[in-house]
Parts: structure tokens; C-alpha cells; sequence
């Protein structure tokens, strides 16, 4: 009987009322009675009575018709309800917990919403979900499923007219292991917003935000949680850095460092080997298909972060016919990448690090602590003083290298070593914003105090629980060395020494930094990718690209954001920002640099010269002015929505650089 009354409504009925979520009614336990079962009055009165009945049922149905309708719209103005059931606020059943919801029946590439992790505290706003794709792309009898964990932040903190929204932007904040998740949600350490109200603003409130955790990040699975608890992973990185060292650290420690990678490729081999075959960037392109589906656009728009322009590019060449607005920002050299070389990337470090030095000089002792360790004379000298900084910092280093400090009133005991103080000084380099405290670091460690070096970059306590998060060594190594199209099983240490060599020769203080990603890519990480991609990223996207790059990045240098703009055949753009330091353009504040990103995706206007320079507002090293409300009030609307659209992309580099140092690895890409 059941059917046979589904059939009828199908076949007579109107559809049930829209409910402002893109779903059918049925999905939350509502039911739909088209009538079929009353009965036929016989009389004369009978049928004047049931047209009385009727006609009250019918104008009760239209007053909760209208209700129902207008609490619809009223969700839609804080919703977005278009394909794949994405809506949210306007709910007729409570939402699952995530792990409710049995993801390995789950239809392919249909948003399931959640509860949002409670371990974010995330506001109202925000919506989670998760999304079941394929976990093979090459084998279609393969039924089995991968389930990628996604949230969203509607357009203008759901404030936005639903008709006034452009579509969705993706974003994916680099690694290869970052949590998009967790990217999205970070918190501002200064200003106390999240990341996607920020970048809302940078937007102007025109477009949905979401991110993802990819195949082997965090919430997502498949996972490369290789061992069984964090505890354990832990361990093992903190063999690296304090048993095994950078290759200078001392005489045996590339032999030590080879041991590592194999320990770390052989738990992951043995424990998520199958597993992890299924991720790559080609398999996550595929999976970013699959939402751009969900969400309903005809293209997807994307903004990436370092390995997210490798994930950007990978995109443009598998699926060019897709591409709609890119932003690709701290730019890889892609080709480089894909065949698992890494010798390419630290070409400006060296003039980063001089850039730190300089300016610290410059600013004085007023703005750069470490300017203390001039006298006098040494201040006046110009350069020379820049000079002395350097090697009073690298007589601190090498002082490490010889004799280690036991740091026993830390909040955890422990050793500052010489890995310890290069991997923060490299870090460092990423975000000019962290400059200027970092350099009262420095001072503290030259007076032998080391407790607030060991406090900001050295080990930290880690709560006991289950390696459920996949932020760590074993994702970014599944994902850049599984898809690596080079790989020599034979690799020893005369070859790590000759890769070493050569780059030490393009960055003497970052080559050891840089050395061990290329080292396990080329030789010991045994865990191939099914799903690899070879092509030549010069296919032609169906729209331009917007590239962007400082003057002098320390992983990502300007001459690769200009060979990824000429490599795709279309009429793409760099926007560049002079005399800027930093990993990605979010790390040099530029009204223009914000107002260039905003221009292309709400107004579709991309700058007319094929690199677009910028100039800084204010350099953020030391120190770190803003315009004050009398300068503010002053402005036309335009001009103060543009000062506030570089605060908040100023806002998203510190959030980048802390998101980093917090969650990521100690020099991650």
C-alpha cells in the first residue's frame, strides 16, 4: 500500500513545499498526504459537508503553506541551500553526530551534514559535512568509499541575500598535509576572529567559503595515522630532530637521518599500505570535482597556499574545462614537484634571511630588540651592522652545535640544540609578522636564557589520544613522495650528500633544512600512488589564473610563480609584491594586493599587465602601525572597505604563520 501511495504522489500530487535546504521533505521524517484514502461522501449533504471540510483544510494548508515558506526564506538569508543538501540553520531533525552516518553506503558525492566537531567550538554559522567518494579513480569496479571530511561558512556570516551570492570558493592552505578544517577555523592571536570571517571580508561577503581535509589529512579518510596513538608519533619525530639532527648536527647524521626515513616509510608501509595507495593530488582533484558538483557551480573557484597552488595547477591540467576564478598564491614550481626533485624551492632564502637581518638593523633598537647586541659605533655602520646580527646569531648557532643547553625551568625540561634554534630561525622566515618577537627571543638566548626560545619552538606536551588527525610527517609524505614520478630504491648516503651538496650551493643556511623532503621522496618512502598524474601543466583553462608572489619568498620563489603564469595557455596574471618578504603575498600587507584578489573574483576584472606589481602599506617587521580612526574617518566608503580588506588579509598571514607553528610541521611548504 505504502508504494502504491509513493507512486501516486509522484505521478498526482504537487511537490511538497520547498523547505529552504535543497532537500526532500522525506529526509527529515516528514510525512506528504496528496488525500488518496478519504473517503467519498454518498449524499447530497455529505459532499456540501466535505466541500465545507475541504475548504477549511485547504485554507489551514495554505496558512502553514505561507508559514513554512516564509521561515524558508528567513533560513535562506543565513543559508545556502543549492545542490547536494546544503543547507543548514533550517533543520525538521536533529543532526547526526559525525561516525553516525555510515559513509561506506553513502551516495557518491552527496554533502551529508553533521554536527560540527566539538572539539572546534565553532558558532552557528558554520556548517560540517562529509562527502563519500570513490576511493580508487582507477578501478571503477571498486566499490569502496573514501569519506572527505568539508565545512562551510556562508557568504557574509549568512548575511548575504541568497541572490546576491557568486557561487563558492574552495581553499586549500598548503602543506601537502594542511588541514583545510583546520585552516578555515583557526583563530586570530591578535585580533580574535576566524580565519573565514577574514577572508569573507577579502571577498566582500559575495561568496561561500569552504575547506577540506585531503586524503590523508586530518578528519578525512583514507588517513595516514601510521602509528597507533599520537604518543607514538611524536616519538618518532622527536627521534629525528634530537637523535638524528639535521646532516650537520653531527658525523654520522645522514646515515642516522636514512635510518629515519626508512623507520617512518616502513610503519606506514606495514600498518596503511593499501591505504594509502588511494591518496595523491590527482585523486583529490577528482574529488574536488565532486564538490564543485555538490555545491552547484558550473566552474570551480579555488584559492591555494603554497602546495595548494600544486593542488591549483594539478586541477587547471586535469580538468581545465572546470577551472573558474583561481587565486594561486606562494607559487611551486609544479613540474619540479611531480617528479619529486624539491631542489628548486629555497633559491631566495638567503636573500630573506639577509632581509631579516637588514631590517632589524635598520628599525633600531626601538623596534628590533636584537639591535642591542650593536654598540655604538657598530650602529652607525650602515650594512656592516646587518653583518654583525648574522654572525652574532650564527656564533649562537654553531655554540649549540658544540655544547646544547639543558633547559630545566621549562614548562617541559628539555634540550636548546642547534636543530632546534635553525628550524626556528627558518620558520621565522616565513611570517616577517613573527620578526620582531622572535628577535626578543633571540636576545634572551644570547644572554643564556633559553627557556622562552624552548617555549615558543621547541617540543611541546602533547595530550594522550588516538592519532585520529593525520596532521604530521607520515600525511605530507604520503601525499608528496607516493605520487613522486622519480624514485631510486638504491639511494645511499653518497647520494644524499650529493643532493645536499647541490643544495647548499643555491641556500648554504636552508639547504640542510630542505635536504631530508627530496632524500625520502627519492629513496626511501616505498608507498606508490595508483592514481598519478604526467602531464606537462600547459593545458588551456576555460578562465585565466591569478597568480601571486612576494619579491623574496623563502620556499616559493618569484621566478616559479612566473613559470606556472607562462606555462598554462591562457591570458594569466601575476600580482607581485615588491620588496616583499614572507611565504605568500597574505605575509606582505598591500591594499593592492587585496584589492587586486577582490577585483577578480566579485568584479571578474583581472589587472590588465601580465605582472602587476604592488607595493607594501607597511612593512610588518618592526614594527607594525595601522591607520588610526581619525585617518579611517576621513576615507570614502570605497577606500576604507579596501583598508579593511589588507587588514584582513594581513589578519590571514598571521593566522597562516601561527596555524603553521601550531599544527604543522616545524618547516613545512
Amino acid at each position: 500500500m505504502q508504494e502504491s501511495l509513493d507512486e501516486k504522489a509522484q505521478a498526482q500530487a504537487p511537490p511538497p513545499p520547498y523547505r529552504g535546504d535543497g532537500r526532500d521533505s522525506r529526509e527529515y521524517g516528514l510525512e506528504y498526504d496528496d488525500g488518496q484514502d478519504l473517503p467519498m461522501p454518498a449524499t447530497a449533504a455529505d459532499r456540501a459537508a466535505s466541500r465545507r471540510w475541504m475548504l477549511q483544510m485547504l485554507l489551514v494548508g495554505v496558512t502553514v503553506y505561507y508559514i513554512v515558506m516564509a521561515y524558508g526564506r528567513a533560513a535562506m538569508s543565513i543559508s545556502w541551500t543549492r545542490g547536494g543538501g546544503c543547507g543548514h540553520h533550517h533543520r525538521f531533525a536533529p543532526l547526526p553526530e559525525d561516525g553516525q552516518v555510515d559513509m561506506s553506503r553513502a551516495p557518491i558525492g552527496k554533502f551529508i551534514e553533521h554536527k560540527c566537531w566539538s572539539d572546534l567550538n565553532l558558532s552557528s554559522t558554520f556548517s560540517c559535512y562529509r562527502m563519500a567518494a570513490p576511493l580508487d579513480y582507477t578501478n571503477t569496479s571498486d566499490d569502496r568509499r573514501a569519506s572527505i571530511a568539508l565545512v562551510k561558512y556562508p557568504a557574509g556570516g549568512g548575511n548575504t541575500p541568497r541572490s546576491d551570492v557568486l557561487g563558492s570558493i574552495f581553499f586549500n592552505p598548503g602543506g601537502p598535509g594542511g588541514s583545510g578544517i583546520g585552516f578555515l577555523t583557526a583563530k586570530s592571536p591578535s585580533r580574535g576572529g576566524l580565519t573565514a570571517a577574514y577572508f569573507d571580508q577579502i571577498f566582500e561577503g559575495r561568496y561561500d567559503l569552504l575547506s577540506f581535509d585531503p586524503r590523508a589529512v586530518g578528519r578525512t579518510t583514507p588517513k595516514a595515522n601510521c602509528f597507533l596513538d599520537d604518543d607514538e608519533g611524536a616519538y618518532a619525530n622527536e627521534i629525528f630532530f634530537e637523535g638524528s639532527g639535521l646532516p650537520h648536527s653531527s658525523d654520522h647524521a645522514i646515515v642516522k637521518s636514512i635510518a629515519h626515513d626508512n623507520l617512518i616509510s616502513g610503519v606506514c608501509k606495514e600498518n596503511k599500505g593499501e591505504e594509502l595507495t588511494h591518496v595523491s593530488t590527482a585523486s583529490v582533484v577528482n574529488d574536488m570535482s565532486l564538490m564543485r558538483k555538490a555545491v552547484g557551480d558550473k566552474h570551480l573557484n579555488y584559492a591555494g597556499f603554497s602546495y595548494g597552488t600544486v593542488l591549483g595547477s594539478y586541477f587547471a591540467d586535469i580538468l581545465p574545462e572546470e577551472v573558474g576564478k583561481f587565486w594561486l598564491d606562494g607559487v611551486v614550481n609544479v613540474p619540479n614537484y611531480q617528479q619529486g626533485l624539491w631542489d628548486d624551492n629555497v633559491v631566495d632564502f638567503e636573500d630573506v634571511l639577509s632581509g631579516f637581518f637588514t631590517t632589524c638593523a635598520d628599525a633600531g633598537v626601538e623596534h628590533c630588540p636584537l639591535a642591542t647586541l650593536l654598540n655604538d659605533d657598530e650602529k652607525q655602520r650602515g650594512d656592516k651592522g646587518a653583518e654583525i646580527l648574522r654572525d652574532q646569531t650564527f656564533d649562537l648557532l654553531e655554540s649549540l652545535r658544540d655544547q646544547p643547553i639543558a633547559v630545566l625551568n621549562a614548562s617541559l625540561p628539555q634540550m636548546s640544540t642547534y636543530i632546534g634554534l635553525k628550524a626556528a630561525i627558518f620558520s621565522t622566515m616565513y611570517a616577517p609578522s613573527k620578526w620582531a618577537n622572535f628577535t626578543k627571543l633571540l636576545v634572551e638566548a644570547h644572554k643564556g636564557n633559553h627557556v622562552p626560545l624552548v617555549e615558543a619552538s621547541g617540543i611541546t606536551r602533547l595530550p594522550h589520544k588516538p592519532a585520529t588527525d593525520g596532521a604530521n610527517d607520515q600525511a605530507q609524505f604520503s601525499i608528496m613522495c607516493g605520487e613522486a614520478l622519480q624514485y631510486d630504491e638504491d639511494w645511499d648516503e653518497g647520494d644524499y650528500k650529493k643532493f645536499l651538496d647541490k643544495l647548499e650551493k643555491i641556500s648554504p643556511f636552508g639547504g640542510e633544512l630542505w635536504v631530508r623532503d627530496g632524500a625520502i621522496c627519492q629513496s626511501a618512502w616505498k608507498i606508490r600512488a595508483k592514481d598519478t598524474w604526467r602531464g606537462s601543466f600547459n593545458s588551456t583553462p576555460a578562465n585565466p589564473i591569478l597568480f601571486g608572489s612576494n619579491d623574496y619568498d623563502p620556499v616559493t620563489p618569484l621566478r616559479a610563480a612566473r613559470k606556472m603564469r607562462d606555462s598554462f595557455r591562457s591570458n594569466n596574471k601575476l600580482f607581485r609584491i615588491e620588496k616583499g618578504y614572507g611565504h605568500c603575498t597574505i605575509a606582505a600587507p598591500s591594499k593592492c594586493g587585496s584589492k587586486t584578489v577582490g577585483d577578480w573574483f566579485v568584479r571578474g576584472v583581472l589587472p590588465e599587465e601580465k605582472e602587476k606589481v604592488c607595493q607594501l602599506d607597511v612593512p610588518p617587521y618592526f614594527p607594525q602601525p595601522t591607520a588610526d580612526e581619525e585617518t579611517m574617518s576621513t576615507l570614502s566608503m570605497e577606500e576604507r572597505r579596501q583598508v579593511e580588506a589588507a587588514e584582513a588579509m594581513q589578519t590571514v598571514g598571521e593566522i597562516m604563520a601561527e596555524w603553521r607553528q601550531t599544527n604543522g610541521r616545524r618547516f613545512k611548504f
